[in-house]
């Protein structure tokens, strides 16, 4: 009897430990969207050795586990429709997976404008409530990262659409699939992989970024970022006092905020580039940067950009505090903080990775009506930590998030990023490059040469330029319009739709439309215009310079009561641009200056916040941004 017990008791561990190991990749599941028309590996894991039947469409696949126990069945080309079941056994396992779709699954990817959630955009309840096309399914990838390429993704699991679970779909990537299902009546499966605040080199593989020598690989990132013993030894002599610990405030106040303090082992710094390019490479951890100012009453801070977090005191009195590396910071002193004569400003940075500091030209950065540069400035550190690999690190995301599922075929890409890349001017000229490597390394992922890629261009953001000149974002548009040279791209203009205050644009209706115009036309064959009007070629004649566009569809227009063009510098060979006059007349325009005799070049809504820019198609679709010029751009 106790043998008897015994076998079956070790039968049932058996069976449970082989249940535990008999498994497929997590894409493959219920309510799967999968795509039509071609061949579908079913990919999975079992007891090395065993036979694997899949049954589909009332046929019987067979495949074997090999001797790591993975084993692969193809499913054959399959047109639009469903619902299909797909039934997966062994001999002592099995599994079935109900409600299948065939039909188109676009990948949808970048930082948080695409991440963000249909729930919290313009709308959301009536979209959510009137969301009962089944036929609509999203799966949301989890977060993760890794130091090498994985097999399996975290998690996840495929929604059918309805309004108890649309509210968490992409916002962007809802509307996308809502336009295609209306013109093409085909299921559409949302394969959502996306994480905010990331830069687009973590989505790149190592391999690609070292072929295109686009920028540094992980391998060379991690080597460079990873603080040693000796840049730890290196800072620490600098700062004798240094702990791993910041104790550098105390009962609210900083310790080395008073008037004698001895400066003799300070460090001078800049302000308008990070303190990695000052001599602090690979630093990571709280630094104090601290000048003096003279002031009389009340008094406003304008300190740009701070990598990451910051908390500021004016005579020991916190007169302001911000998280985030992309965030302006403004910060009013009152009149009675202020003293006659030497005024002490402290600000603490915390660094948690990547560059660290004070940063941007991007921002009016001053202490009442002296730019931040009259100042002399100085830093010490107050602790300092070992880099720690993040959403920023160069392949990691790719590592985790695409490598694994590169096997599950898509029909094409959308693609919502650069925030993250616009910090700075030579960061979004880089991105034309970086761009062109992360679609030429998933078409060749995928096997797919002509992958379909669409991508949103950046929103307007941010308080307008007072004068014309050069920041990140205008060369990031640049740079993706650049983009649209490689074959099977298109993008999305969005200048006229973004939100000063937000760099999250609420309005997600219109960007998931427009980047499915590229897509009806370039994949599905549809004769619509993909979108915004283009810059097409310009002449100079006497002291104007005339415009032409293409892809205008039926024509331009101005949105402007008056009929006037805005939004158009001009400049002459020096390079100095001016706001310019504009004029459209028969589907030309016009642009001149009474202070530019003899121009040489335009522009056109370049720059972060184009908000007045007005040149639109008859439509309704924003000018692409352009500008006529190779001058240096600094």
């Amino acid at each position: 009897m106790k043998n008897t017990l015994f076998i079956i008791l070790l039968f049932f561990v058996i069976s449970s430990s082989l249940n535990g190991q008999f498994r497929t990749k997590k894409t493959i599941g219920d309510h799967a969207i999968l795509q039509r028309n071609v061949e579908i590996p079913i990919k999975g894991w079992g007891a090395p050795g065993e036979s694997v039947k899949v049954i589909f469409n009332k046929k019987e696949i067979q495949g074997k586990a090999d001797l790591d126990g993975r084993w692969v069945v193809n499913l054959p080309p399959t047109p639009a429709g469903g619902p299909y079941v797909i039934e997966i056994k062994t001999a002592n396992n099995g599994l079935t997976y109900n409600d299948i779709y065939f039909g188109d699954v676009w990948l949808c990817s970048g930082q948080s404008n695409m991440e963000w959630v249909l729930k919290n955009t313009d709308n959301a309840e009536a979209e959510i409530n009137d969301a009962n096309d089944g036929l609509i399914r999203h799966f949301k990838i989890p977060h993760a990262n890794s130091e090498t390429p994985e097999e399996m993704i975290p998690g996840g699991e495929w929604v059918v659409n309805s309004p108890e679970t649309a509210g968490d779909f992409t916002a962007v990537g809802y509307y996308f699939a809502k336009e295609l299902r209306a013109s093409q009546n085909i299921p559409i499966g949302l394969l959502n992989s996306s994480w905010g605040g990331s830069r687009i080199q973590p989505w790149i593989s190592e391999e690609m970024l070292i072929e295109h020598h686009t920028q540094e690989s992980y391998s060379t990132y991690r080597k460079k970022n990873n603080m040693n013993e000796s840049t730890k030894d290196k800072i620490k002599k600098m700062f004798p006092d240094l702990t791993d610990k910041d104790n550098s405030v105390v009962n609210g106040k900083p310790i080395w905020g008073g008037e004698n303090i001895d400066l003799s082992k300070w460090k001078t710094i800049k302000t308008n580039i990070r303190w990695e390019d000052q001599g602090f490479e690979n630093v990571d951890g709280v630094a104090w940067y601290r000048t003096e100012f003279e002031a009389s009453g009340e008094t406003v801070l304008k300190l740009g950009a701070l990598d990451d977090n910051d908390k500021t005191w004016v005579n020991g009195v916190l007169v302001g505090e911000t998280k985030g590396y992309n965030v302006e910071r403004v910060y009013t002193v009152p009149a009675d903080v202020i003293k006659k004569g030497k005024n002490i400003l402290m600000v603490r940075v915390e660094d948690n990775t990547g560059g660290g500091g004070f940063y941007t030209t991007e921002f009016d950065t001053r202490i009442g009506n002296k730019p931040l540069s009259d100042f002399d400035w100085k830093i010490r550190f107050a602790a300092i930590k070992v880099t720690q690999l993040s959403n920023s690190t160069p392949t990691l995301i790719y590592n985790a998030m695409i490598s694994p599922i590169i096997d599950f075929p898509v029909k094409g890409v959308i693609w919502y990023q650069g925030e993250s890349n616009a910090g700075s001017i030579q960061t979004a000229y880089d991105y034309r490059f970086l761009l062109r490597t992360l679609i030429s390394d998933w078409r060749e992922k995928w096997n797919q040469p002509d992958l379909p890629f669409f991508y949103v261009s950046l929103a307007n953001w941010k308080q307008p330029m007072e004068e014309p000149g050069n920041d990140g974002w205008g060369v990031i548009r640049e740079s993706m319009t650049d983009v649209l040279k490689v074959e099977n791209t298109g993008q999305a203009i969005i200048t006229d739709i973004g939100n000063p205050d937000d760099i999250h644009p609420r309005n997600k209706k219109d960007v998931g439309h427009r980047l499915a115009l590229p897509a009806r036309n370039k994949v599905y064959g549809e004769n619509v215009v993909e979108g915004s009007p283009m810059y097409g070629s310009h002449k100079v004649v006497g002291n104007h310079v005339v415009v032409q566009f293409k892809t205008v569809g039926e024509g331009l227009m101005v949105k402007n009561r008056y009929g006037y063009v805005q939004g158009f510098s001009i400049a002459g060979a020096d390079g100095k641009f001016v706001w310019a006059q504009a004029k459209l007349q028969d589907g030309k325009v016009t642009v001149w200056s009474e202070d530019i005799a003899k121009p040489v070049a335009v522009r056109y809504a370049w720059e972060i916040n184009p908000a007045d820019a007005n040149l639109f198609s008859k439509a309704g679709y924003p000018v692409t941004p352009f500008r006529t010029d190779n001058f240096e751009l600094k």
